[in-house]
């Protein structure tokens, strides 16, 4: 016969080890984000360190602009692979490099040879970001169509320029992770470059209300009703100059609100993290291409292909192209090519 109490014990110890999991996920989570905003503060301003309570006050604005950037590293298309293959199968890759070459030259950049010269053991498949600037062109060319061959045709095509391969490793979680920091680190750059253009604000209104003083001042200058003209105008002239200085003091006392002390500071630096989804984006994009980099449309789609990248964006301004890529290290340019091209540089 089962103990009555069975069931139970069951049911309390997978309630125990469900609270324990979660315990564990909780504290793996708030060691992210205290690892995140050390980082933040070491962008804005070290000496933030010396406030008391300065991780509470960013927690939850760095919590939510982590959450935001690993929503946008999510949306990054990829792993595209990036090999001589691909060169010659996929059109994505096509468009992005001229000749296989260029594609070398491209996986053999700066960032990914430091990472190779730092991890010399590490073999197999690489793992990365790559940027391009894209190109979209209207021309005209010629088309087949049917037997019959015809010229001036007005055409779309679409390359990539000053492409440039970041953020190398082997490991793709470890590549992802680096993603979600360096659009974290960007979200924090572009609050932080808000900061300095609430001090110019100030200087200006200061400017400003320094020359309506002056103005004021040189209508009366000794301040005895004596000096007036009589007029009327005079005092008119006067008081409207009073009325504006009194708005130029309001002015500048909003302006400077939250820059006179390190906590203000902080609150300024709090706010401006809040609400990143309007300070950077990454949005999918697809469309049609044929072998010739012609964008295809509607009945003209038949036979090209679809392909898929993302924009970053920078409020509503398009940037550059980003996707997740995949090359295997041999294809990189060694040091004995490097030199061997130099030497026939030197030839020529």
């Amino acid at each position: 016969m089962k103990a009555p109490w069975g069931p139970l014990v069951q049911w309390a110890e997978i309630r125990w080890a469900s609270l324990k999991a979660r315990g564990s996920e909780r504290r793996s989570h708030n060691a992210a984000v205290n690892l995140a905003i050390e980082r933040v503060v070491e962008q804005a301003d070290p000496r933030l360190r010396g406030l008391m309570g300065y991780r509470k006050a960013l927690f939850p604005v760095v919590e939510e602009g982590l959450a935001y950037s690993e929503e946008l590293a999510a949306r990054l298309p990829g792993p595209v692979r990036l090999d001589r293959a691909a060169w010659s199968a996929d059109p994505l890759v096509n468009a992005l490099f001229g000749d296989v070459e260029a594609l070398r030259r491209v996986i053999s950049g700066p960032a990914v040879r430091a990472w190779a010269k730092a991890h010399p053991m590490e073999t197999g498949d690489c793992y990365g970001i790559l940027l391009a600037w894209p190109q979209v062109r209207n021309q005209f060319g010629v088309e087949l169509e049917g037997e019959t061959l015809k010229r001036d045709v007005h055409q779309t095509t679409l390359g990539f320029a000053n492409a440039e391969l970041v953020l190398p490793g082997t490991d793709l979680d470890e590549v992802r992770r680096e993603v979600v920091q360096g659009i974290m680190d960007a979200l924090v750059a572009e609050a932080i470059r808000a900061l300095p253009d609430r001090e110019t604000q100030i200087a200006e209104i200061e400017d400003r209300l320094r020359m309506v003083r002056l103005k004021r001042k040189a209508l009366n200058p000794v301040g005895l009703d004596l000096l007036r003209d009589g007029s009327g105008a005079q005092l008119e002239e006067e008081e409207a100059l009073g009325r504006r200085i009194t708005e130029l003091e309001q002015e500048l006392e909003l302006a400077s609100a939250g820059l006179k002390t390190p906590g203000d500071y902080l609150v300024r630096l709090v706010d401006a993290l809040r609400y990143p989804r309007g300070r950077a984006d990454i949005r999918r994009e697809r469309v049609m291409l044929d072998r010739m980099n012609i964008i295809r449309e509607g009945a003209e789609a038949e036979g090209a292909t679809e392909i898929e990248f993302a924009y970053g964006y920078r409020g509503e301004r398009r940037g550059r192209v980003l996707l997740l890529v995949q090359f295997p290290r041999d294809e990189m340019i060694q040091e004995a090519e490097l030199m061997a091209a130099v030497d026939r540089f030197l030839a020529n």
